[in-house]
Formats: structure tokens, sequence, C-alpha cells
């Protein structure tokens, strides 16, 4: 098993150097009307690395990778069933052997020698290696959902995760998967070499990702939570599946866009917020599924998203880059008074607010700390052929809402609607 992995190690080591897809590119793969740069060459796209010729084995060596993929596939047959009977702990211990027959033939799994096609998978057609591969990915990736079940160490169940990660994103990278992408961008691979083991990985990495996210959210990385939910929705979105699982797929796209959602506000990307929670709320009507209340910072006009600071800039409007939130004041915390204050004030040339006035209040102990926070606001002033110009009239209502666990995130005080 240590060859094997030092073999992924060396081919992913290699693959880094170039600009192949990495995870952080799905981002702007899925959203790329937030980002001012979201530009992919060709170098983006890689080929198989033996696309040039095929390796000629001998009979022997044929005979011997045949036997050993027969043998395997019987032990990852026996690997599914303990698995769908919930007998994780033998899941984990059967995996070893398997893993240990896959490193003990000494093979590069990357060639792609004549003469083995085989019909273990589905009834298709596969080269033997390929199923190697592909097992490479399927059984750390069942240690990990079994280790999940049995509720061992984190650190265990990360480290199948990440296992059965490294192994996915190899394949894909070393055996032309990344030419399919090029459909979500502009630019035009001649050479589109697109196996059937790239077909067979991307629902698998779908999952690992989508584990990946939700660990790294929990983590609190919340970019990294964001890539990873972005390179399962690409990798849904580029698989085809058979009619009667589309909706369930639908289903897993939909919770992904509320995820990439949640993470982005984390960190105030509003547009992929704002785009995730529209998105998945399209898709909960496309199913028939009532979107729920928390899915609130939806747009229908996504064109209209500024690039940079991810703020929809409509007509004639300065663009809100810095909003530090008021200080709440402590008698109306004190009394538990909540409500909103409506104000309107002038952005000038240099983005900084002036003349701000109360149109209307629910509550006279929240104006002074509304203004106050005004006062502090930061805008990109609005730009006329190249020059800032003042602009009046700017409406910005402030909603003072005491922590409450009870209230969910859909929660307004009365009169703020």
């Amino acid at each position: 098993m240590k060859k094997l992995l030092l073999l992924l190690s060396l081919l992913l080591a290699t693959v880094a150097n170039a600009e192949i897809f990495q995870p952080e590119d799905y981002i702007k793969l899925q959203f790329p009307g937030c980002f001012q740069e979201h530009k992919f060459t060709k170098s983006n796209f890689k080929n198989d690395l033996t696309n040039t010729a095929e390796k000629k084995l001998s009979n022997r060596d044929k005979s011997r990778i045949e036997r050993v993929g027969k043998n395997l596939n019987s032990q990852l047959r026996s690997i599914r069933n303990s698995f769908n009977k919930g007998n994780y702990e033998k899941v984990i211990d059967k995996s070893k052997n398997a893993l240990d027959l896959i490193s003990s033939q000494g093979l590069n799994l990357f060639d792609s020698p004549t003469g083995l096609q085989v019909s273990l998978v589905n009834g298709q057609n596969i080269n033997m290696l390929d199923f190697y591969l592909i097992a490479l990915v399927e059984i750390p990736y069942l240690n990990y959902l079994s280790s999940k079940n049995l509720g061992l160490d984190m650190n265990i169940q990360e480290k199948w995760l990440n296992e059965t990660f490294t192994n996915s994103r190899a394949i894909f990278e070393n055996k032309g998967c990344s030419t399919t992408l090029s459909k979500f961008t502009e630019v035009e691979v001649t050479k589109r070499r697109y196996k059937y083991i790239c077909k067979m990985i991307k629902p698998y990495e779908a999952h690992i990702a989508s584990e990946k996210g939700i660990l790294e959210y929990k983590k609190k990385n919340y970019k990294d939570a964001m890539s990873f939910f972005s390179l399962a929705l690409t990798n849904y979105s580029s698989t085809g599946f058979k009619k009667e699982a589309k909706d369930t797929i639908i289903f897993e796209r939909m919770n992904l866009q509320a995820r990439n959602a949640f993470a982005a506000e984390k960190i105030e990307n509003w547009c992929v917020a704002s785009e995730g929670y529209r998105r998945a709320t399209e898709l909960a009507k496309f199913v028939e599924i009532e979107p729920l209340p928390i899915w609130s910072l939806t747009s229908d006009k996504v064109h209209e998203w500024e690039p940079k600071w991810g703020i929809v800039n409509r007509g004639k409007q300065p663009i809100a880059i810095y909003k530090k939130p008021p200080v709440y004041p402590r008698r109306a915390m004190e009394r538990g008074e909540e409500g909103c204050v409506m104000l309107e004030f002038t952005v000038n040339q240099k983005g900084k607010t002036e003349d701000i006035r109360i149109i209307w209040s629910t509550n006279g102990w929240l104006n002074a700390a509304a203004v106050n926070a005004a006062k502090r606001f930061e805008y990109r002033p609005y730009m006329n052929q190249g020059k800032s110009e003042r602009v009046t009239g700017i409406l910005n209502q402030i909603t003072f809402i005491i922590d409450d666990p009870r209230k969910d995130r859909s929660y307004i005080p009365a009169g703020c609607e």
C-alpha cells in the first residue's frame, strides 16, 4: 500500500505544478459572475498521460493482472455486502486485504495496456487497471463511512476521506477527465478523450467532496468548504444519471447550493451566498419541495452583481464595501427592546456618508445607535465616465434583534416587515 500511495503522491505532485483544476477553481466554475478573474486556458485541461502509445504486456503479465483483478472484484463484492448489512468492523478488516492485494502487484495503474478489457462494473467493458483505480476510491470511501457509523476518532475518519479524495483526484487528473469541463468554460479543447472511468469516478467524487466540505465547514474553513461543495456540484452537473435517479441528484444539488451559501455568508461573500440561495430555492420548486425560510438572500438579477464586491448595483448607486453593525444600546437591550430604523443619507465622492436623517423608526431608543453606525459606513462611489459622483437619497434600514436561540434566521421584529 505504501508503494501505491507513493506513486499517487508523485503523480499528484507533478500535476500540482501545472495549471490543472484545483478545488478552489470550482467555485469560479460554478459562480463565474461573482469573480473578476475567472478565465481558464487550455493548460487547465489535461489529456491522458498515456495518450501517445499504449503499453503492451506479455501474456503472462496479462494473465496475472486478470487473475488478481477477479480476486479483487470478489473481495470488493464482499466488502459491499458487509457494508450493506451494517457490519462496519468487517468492512474495515476486509478492506486491508483488498488494498494490500493491489499494492503487492507493483504496477503503474495509470498505464493503459491493451488486451485487458473486462466486464466487471455494471456490464461495462473497462480496462482492468482502471478497475483497480476505481477500487482504490471505493474501498477507502466505504472505510470512511464505516468509521463514521462506528463513531471512531475524527482523525481516523478524515484519514480515510483524504485517502479516497487523493485517489479520485489522481484519476481525474491523469485519465483525461478534465477535458469534460471545457463545456463550462469558453475554452475549446480539441482532444476530448473522455473515458468510462471518468464517468464512474465523478459520482464517487461528488459524495467525497460533499463530505469534505461538511468537515471543513465544521472546522470553520469556509473557503475550503465552498471549494469542495462547488467541486461536488460540478461533478453532479457533468455526469449523466438514469431517469429514476434524477430527483435524488437534484435534491443533493439543492443541499449543496444551500451549504455553499451558508459558507459564503460566513466569509461575507454575498454574491455566492445570494446566488446559492437562489439556486437552492429554484431546485426546491423544481422537485416540488417547499423552500426553507433561511434561504433568504435570493436575487432574481444575478447579472447585476458587481464582481469585486459582490453587491447588487442597480442604476446610479454607490456600492457598500463596509458596514459595521451598530452598537446595541444598553438600556434598550436590558428592556428587551427590538425594532428598526430607516435612514436616508448622501454618499459623497469619497464614499463617505453625509446628511444622515431618520425617515421612520419603530423604536426611538434605537435611533442614535443607527445614525452613529451609518456615519462609519464606507462605499465605493458611483462612477460616471471615470469620475466619482455624489449621490443623494440612499436608503438603508438598520434592524436591531436580540440574540435568542429560539429565533430562526428569518425572524424580523414587529413593524420591520
